[in-house]
């Protein structure tokens, strides 16, 4: 998807999903491979900027630590 995309990306957004829970949780919280998706996004358009959903003043910098671990 990245290499067939990636001309036409001028943002991303993502979100982390728990299996058999129906609301999206903070990067890092879920199931979502975060370290192939970062990789991919830098690999294919590393200056886009990310979105993250579900993210909240309490797990906000859990997240941000989840990502940077694979920035």
């Amino acid at each position: 998807m990245f290499a067939a995309l990636a001309p036409y990306i001028a943002m991303l957004h993502a979100k982390d999903r728990k299996l058999h829970v129906t609301r999206g949780v903070a990067a890092g919280e879920g199931d979502v491979d975060y370290a192939r998706f970062v990789s991919l996004c830098r690999q294919h358009c590393a200056h886009v900027p990310l979105i993250i959903e579900y993210v909240n003043p309490t797990t906000y910098k859990a997240a941000l630590s989840h990502l940077r671990l694979h920035l």
